[in-house]
């Protein structure tokens, strides 16, 4: 490979998780690449900072990119612990079902549809929900 198609391999119409994945792992290749996960996670800190500042300043464009650089540098550390980022996502979302469906039979139990409850109600049942569905 020459020094500039490092990347070329890499097809640009894959998932995005798995295009950012493989971009790393050619990366890191040929030695740009946190020695460890805690250099990962130093550099997501930076970036959550770095999203905290563009929601203050309001820029969608600026939100956007911060949004786009924890997505990415959160693949880094999936990809560094040799785990699958489609998986754990999908994993989030069958837990956040599962939680969701219980915060509505809890509200339903209490006479409440969801729709009427106030933010403070929502997030008791939501508690409540994630006793009752402890992994």
């Amino acid at each position: 490979e020459s020094n500039d198609a490092t990347l070329a391999s890499v097809p640009q119409s894959l998932p995005a998780l798995l295009h950012a994945h493989k971009l790393q792992k050619k990366a890191a290749r040929v030695g740009f690449d946190w020695p460890s996960v805690e250099g990962s996670l130093e550099k997501l800190h930076e970036e959550c900072h770095e999203l905290e500042q563009a929601v203050t300043s309001g820029s969608n464009t600026d939100i956007e990119e911060e949004l786009g650089d924890i997505l990415f540098t959160i693949t880094n550390i999936i990809r560094k612990k040799e785990l699958n980022a489609e998986s754990i996502l999908q994993d989030a979302n069958k837990k956040f079902r599962r939680r969701f469906t219980a915060m509505e039979s809890i509200a339903t139990s209490h006479q409440k549809d969801l729709q009427d409850c106030t933010l403070e109600e929502l997030e008791a049942f939501w508690q409540q929900a994630k006793l009752c569905q402890q992994p």
